[in-house]
């Protein structure tokens, strides 16, 4: 998903910032989801000003692009 600044400390999950776009995918012990099933992940960002909310989000599954769920928690939000 677009990015505009650097994120640190992500669980359940690898990855970061490149070029604008965060990218993460699955830790080395949760890289199978039984179908039905539902991973999470998250991350801590480090922009001063507080984390954007993005408008979108896509996830590849076993290759295929599906949509994904962009939820911000925490008080220092933009919109």
């Amino acid at each position: 998903m677009p990015w505009a600044s650097d994120i640190s400390a992500p669980w359940n999950g690898v990855g970061g910032v490149r070029k604008g776009t965060l990218k993460v995918k699955n830790a080395a012990w949760n890289g199978s989801v039984a179908q039905g099933s539902s991973v999470s992940f998250g991350f801590n960002d480090n922009r001063a000003e507080g984390m954007p909310r993005p408008s979108r989000c896509t996830a590849l599954v076993d290759g295929a692009k599906v949509p994904c769920t962009v939820m911000v928690v925490g008080s220092r939000t933009t919109s």
